[in-house]
């Protein structure tokens, strides 16, 4: 289906580019603090981000620009992956794991840590809608693999500042711009193939672009293929090999297992295989549990033990580690067309769109744990207990070999319709511009049909099977065996379940999610008066917004028939908004410029006033200082408003241990905006030609966070309690066990980080060294990283630790400190780079600061390339081979993440990966 489509879509232009490519590595370069390379024309370039009049890149913002050739010479199969090697991103979802993006396929960037709601992302300008579907953190934002293909980039500006006084909310942390090539002409194509060493994953990226000017009209159009195959992270031997020493007690068992447990009538006679015991009502395990017919405990993950209240109680647990895809398979089609008409000397008009497709499939685990007390009879044909009891337990498990498989299917569109213009002679200037956008996601995971199974343990199971008149166990009417016998039956033994039966009782719950975003944005900008350092330009500007998000469900879901999810409810909810604007930006005197900018945004329930002042001063050749501050705010997301959502999380009860609860979190639609200060202050120096030196300053206090209820702190009333408090938000089996719990969301939360960001970028000019030589060091140290749950919480330093959310933290991993050092050099067409790239080790919250497995190693990696450029006829070739993570260092294991044992948000899993590339154009 996935390539029919992009035949459809993208093929043509596949087609009209087999002969193509676009540069070479060629021009001389110098480098950003990506540790990637860019041209010097870039360098000398105006950026458009975080100003409403241009700067160039060395103002009074501190901005990133990766350019075209680093999205070349760093080979990514997305773009989120590549953003996510700039140090200041921490805690940013790129690699579609469960622990990270939860039931969405959503890639999303997370600058400084502080969410991805806080960094807000645009395509040339302009805002792009949210995906649909919310993330293991229970948040909405940008998916930025689906923005447009990559070969349709010209560079990405990566403004590293709070901006809401140009962009209004959620321009807290800073801005990503993604600035098209939209004056592209010709064709070309671009390849590119990566292949882990040693363990199975692949992905494959076709790109294509072609772009023609007739007269007055130019048109570009673009295309992208992504095929990914799955990753398990379990793969790696030693991966597996501490998993198995580990698995007692790395917060990964659950004791809803597979095989599983049974609880004891009181009152009910059972065999000799049932142990006597003076406790009437308590759980016995399946006799089949850790046994070697079945794989037994460690890696085949079916551990048993004996748990609370005594060892006469027993409990099987099944490993949440297994079968869970680190890196889901994928396949994407993006695509991108423009159409720019030069309508006068003095009106351009242009209209652009992009469609993208992305089919996401991800091993999930087994089945979800069923809550609850139902029946299994003495004559269910697995029941060697000699009586009744009640379930305790999911339907699938290790044994079976066959992980549930969760999808999500997602279509993002966008059209933008533009008109920029003169104002008579004078210097004076308009823009307009009017922007839809909707993204579109149905996903799906198997769950279990309570009133079916329930239905199933006594022999009624079956869609055919007349539950009111049917025999159990005859004809249409089959038994579901829940005990670790059915693995080792065979079919047309009584203890056989019949895979259909299987899928019968666990179908599909299914969410269809839409987001859509409507903005026009009008602005005029020129110059009011002159000083005598120049003149100071002004620009005053108008936006309206309306964002909205829904969430249906198919009528199974919407039934509430599913035993773990069935709590959601549909939802529709929208807010508008309307902001004025203006930005002055004023030569004091020569060499020194002051910009002012403010922004008032109004919304149906709360309005908010934006201003920020920055300064640059170029003081001499040699050195230049800049400085900013401002306010910044992010509005409530309507998740947050108007959504309830459905995960887990691990809590310790106590008498219980780590228990993996259901969570489910209720709309809170009082929600106040969040507000922030913003500070920064840096120097950019220049003592040498080719050698820039640049150290920025960066301090947020971020207050009214909007955050979830900390499940732990809910608990820990309810045990201290008696069980009084929080009685209607805790869920217990008889017994006391918690199996689910109400949060809220809460402004109750204040974050304060600081820190430094530095660059170093040195070309180096000799005549002893032929070439091209670059060298190239940057790097984001936090210097604090202080959260704040609640109002009666302690501040906790956060920088150096996972901050997982059980552990009353922000739920985003936070290394003290992220760098990427390397070289480069080129000459007659060939091209070598080398980076290295390491990232600080976390503490995890989820264990004591001593315990034995805490991994607080750094992460390091060399990637390595090289590329050879030259021409064929009119058609210049690149070809292009390298290694990413040459030394294959994987990441600090880390024990109690619940279903992959890194800190997913800051550290890829992936070992070495080599890499091939072809770029080819005619132009």
């Amino acid at each position: 289906m996935m390539r029919w489509q992009l035949l459809k879509c993208g093929g043509w232009l596949l087609g009209a580019s087999l002969v193509a490519m676009g540069s070479g590595l060629q021009a001389q370069q110098t480098q950003d603090d990506t540790g990637e390379t860019q041209s010097e024309q870039e360098n000398e370039g105006i950026v458009v981000t975080g100003t409403l009049l241009g700067q160039r890149e060395f103002g009074a913002t501190p901005i990133n620009v990766i350019s075209r050739e680093d999205i070349e010479t760093q080979p990514r199969s997305s773009v989120g992956e590549l953003l996510n090697l700039v140090p200041a991103f921490a805690g940013s979802a790129v690699f579609t794991d469960a622990q990270a993006n939860g039931q969405s396929g959503a890639a999303t960037i997370n600058l400084r840590g502080l969410g991805p709601r806080a960094t807000l992302v645009l395509l040339n300008g302009r805002r792009i809608v949210d995906s649909a579907e919310a993330n293991n953190a229970n948040t909405v934002a940008v998916d930025v693999s689906t923005i447009l293909p990559a070969i349709m980039i010209e560079r990405l500006e990566v403004l590293k500042d709070g901006a809401s006084a140009t962009y209004g909310a959620d321009a807290v942390a800073g801005v990503v711009n993604f600035i098209t090539r939209d004056d592209f002409e010709g064709v070309a194509l671009d390849v590119t193939h990566n292949n882990l060493d040693g363990v199975s994953h692949e992905e494959t990226v076709i790109g294509a672009i072609i772009g023609q000017r007739f007269g007055d009209v130019h048109f570009v159009a673009a295309a992208d293929y992504m095929n990914r195959t799955s990753f398990d992270f379990r793969g790696y031997n030693e991966v597996d090999e501490f998993l198995t020493q580990n698995n007692f007690e790395n917060g990964s068992l659950s004791s809803f297992g597979n095989p599983s447990s049974y609880r004891l009538i009181p009152g009910e006679t059972y065999n000799a295989s049932v142990p006597a015991s003076s406790l009437p009502d308590r759980f016995i395990r399946d006799p089949l549990c850790e046994d070697e017919s079945l794989g037994g405990p460690g890696p085949a993950g079916i551990a048993g033990f004996l748990g609370p209240p005594s060892n006469n109680n027993q409990i099987c647990r099944t490993d949440l580690l297994l079968a869970r895809d680190s890196i889901a398979a994928s396949e994407r089609i993006n695509s991108y067309a423009a159409i720019t008409i030069d309508a006068s000397a003095s009106l351009k008009l242009g209209v652009e769109g992009t469609f993208s497709k992305n089919e996401l499939s991800r091993a999930g685990g087994f089945a979800f744990p069923v809550f609850g007390s139902i029946l299994v009879p003495e004559e269910n044909p697995g029941n060697t207990f000699g009586g009744d009891v009640l379930y305790r337990g999911r339907p699938n498990g290790p044994p079976s070999g066959e992980p549930f498989i969760s999808l999500a299917d997602t279509e993002t569109w966008r059209i933008t319709g533009w008109a920029d213009g003169d104002i008579g002679a004078s210097d004076w200037s308009w823009s307009a511009n009017l922007t839809y956008s909707e993204n579109s996601t149905v996903s799906s995971t198997r769950d279990t049909h309570v009133e079916r199974l329930t239905n199933a343990l006594v022999g009624l199971g079956g869609p055919d099977c007349d539950t009111v008149n049917g025999t159990p166990g005859v004809g249409d009417c089959q038994y579901f065996n829940p005990f670790g016998n059915a693995y080792l039956a065979s079919e047309g033994d009584p203890q056989f379940n019949d895979p259909e039966l299987v899928e019968y009782i666990t179908p599909r719950a299914i969410n269809f999610a839409d987001s859509d975003l409507l903005v026009g944005t009008a602005v005029v900008r020129g110059s009011l008066f002159e000083l005598p350092a120049g003149a100071v330009e002004v620009a005053v500007g108008y936006e309206y917004r309306d964002t909205s998000l829904s969430r249906t469900f198919n009528d199974l879901k919407l039934d509430g028939a599913f035993g773990f999810v069935s709590s959601e409810v549909p939802f529709s909810g929208s807010i508008d908004s309307h902001s004025g604007f203006f930005e002055a930006k004023a030569p004091i005197f020569e060499g020194f410029d002051l910009n002012l900018s403010g922004r008032y945004e109004d919304y149906d329930a709360y309005s908010s006033f934006n201003p920020k002042v920055g300064a640059f001063w170029t003081i001499n050749d040699v050195l230049a200082v800049r400085a900013s501050w401002g306010t910044s705010f992010r509005a409530p997301g309507l998740i947050q408003l108007f959504g309830t959502q459905t995960g887990t999380q691990q809590v310790n009860q106590p008498g219980f241990g780590i228990l993996q609860p259901l969570l489910l979190t209720q709309p809170t639609p009082d929600l106040d905006p969040e507000e922030a200060d913003v500070i920064n202050a840096g120097l950019v120096l220049t003592p040498a030609p080719g050698l820039n030196i640049a150290l920025d300053y960066w301090n947020i206090d971020f207050t009214g966070l909007i955050v979830l209820e900390n499940a732990q702190d809910v608990v820990d009333d309810f045990v201290a309690s008696g069980g009084v408090t929080n009685a209607d938000r805790v869920t217990t089996l008889p017994g006391g066990e918690i199996v689910a719990i109400d949060v809220n969301w809460i402004n109750a939360s204040s974050l304060k980080t600081d820190g430094f960001d530095f660059s170093v970028n040195w070309d180096v000019d000799t005549a002893a060294i032929p070439g091209a030589l670059s060298f190239f060091a940057g790097g984001s140290w936090t210097n604090s990283y202080d959260f704040k749950a609640n109002a009666n919480a302690p501040v906790v330093d956060g920088v150096g630790r996972t901050n997982d959310i059980a552990a009353g933290g922000s739920d985003f991993g936070i290394p003290e400190w992220r760098g990427n050092f390397g070289a480069s050099w080129g000459l007659d067409g060939h091209f070598i780079q080398a980076v290295y790239r390491v990232t600080a080790g976390l503490t995890n919250d989820l264990i004591p600061d001593d315990d034995p497995r805490q991994d607080t190693s750094d992460d390091q990696r060399v990637d390595v390339l090289y590329s050879y450029s030259f021409e064929a006829g009119r058609s210049p070739i690149t070809l292009r081979a390298g290694v990413n993570n040459l030394f294959n260092q994987l990441p600090p294991f880390q024990s109690g993440a619940s279903f992959i044992p890194i800190n997913a948000g800051s550290y890829d899993p992936r070992g070495r990966q080599f890499f091939l590339g072809l770029s080819v154009a005619y132009e």
